[in-house]
């Protein structure tokens, strides 16, 4: 009998240390090139590959001439561009009350961001860099920490608002638009890029007219062959939570 209280006790340590940690905020279904992953709980890096899960807390850097993309739960996906550190530092997401609430950091590098799908006004998606963070709702858009001291924002569509953290002013970028935010400064007035900048703002991250979201799963044959149960298991499951099974009782003999 006391075998079994202690393996239950240690059964219920394990499933409060799991806790969200557990829960598989998306799934890498693109990587070309080379990449590590080091999650919150633990100091050490590992390679990043196909199919790895994403969790809450997890840190992914990548190298030259790399792109990584990440297919949240939500149905959003995240291209993350070459030498790249990027965090997914909070994320929840309740599908039957249509809730998100989501904070990535950008230290340095490329990402862009396809969350095409439309939430409830409650919700929210943040993304932040050393000079601003950038507030969504649904949008297209591409976020660029060209260093600590500057960061550019570049909309595919939609609007996101962009503000310095250490400032009040706050500005809209609508589609087709671009600003800038360097360290101390507001936001810059938005501007229309030149072919040459929106050359700049793409590479190596992706092409200008490449869909996102839901769509890319879907149209993908590669992806879609190994990713479509991601929709099923969410559907029918809500997030996927992975946890050991707790242990059995003790039988009469014991």
């Amino acid at each position: 009998m006391n075998k079994f209280f202690v393996s239950f006790a240690i059964f219920i340590v394990i499933l409060t240390s799991y806790g969200l940690s557990a829960t598989p905020a998306g799934t890498i279904i693109e990587i070309k090139g080379n990449a590590v992953i080091q999650s919150e709980q633990s100091s050490e890096w590992r390679k990043l590959h196909l199919k790895d899960r994403v969790f809450v807390g997890d840190v992914i850097k990548t190298e030259e001439r790399t792109r990584v993309k990440i297919f949240l739960v939500d149905e959003s996906i995240i291209t993350i561009g070459p030498k790249t550190h990027f965090k997914l530092d909070t994320f929840s997401f309740n599908p039957s009350s249509n809730q998100r609430e989501a904070n990535v950091k950008l230290l340095v590098g490329k990402a862009r961001f396809n969350l095409q799908r439309t939430f409830s006004e409650s919700s929210r998606f943040n993304v932040s860099t050393p000079t601003a963070i950038a507030g969504v709702k649904g949008t297209n858009f591409l976020v660029w920490v060209v260093s600590d001291e500057l960061t550019r924002f570049f909309v595919s569509e939609g609007v996101i608002s962009i503000r310095n953290p250490m400032l009040v002013e706050e500005i809209f970028l609508a589609s087709g638009f671009f600003s800038e935010v360097k360290q101390g400064q507001a936001p810059t007035q938005p501007q229309i890029p030149s072919p040459e900048q929106m050359q700049e703002f793409f590479k190596g991250i992706s092409p200008a007219g490449e869909t996102g979201g839901i769509e890319f799963l879907l149209n993908n044959i590669h992806v879609n062959s190994i990713f479509r149960s991601i929709i099923e298991q969410r559907n029918t499951k809500d997030i996927l939570r992975v946890l050991p099974e707790p242990p059995s009782p003790p039988s009469a003999q014991q």
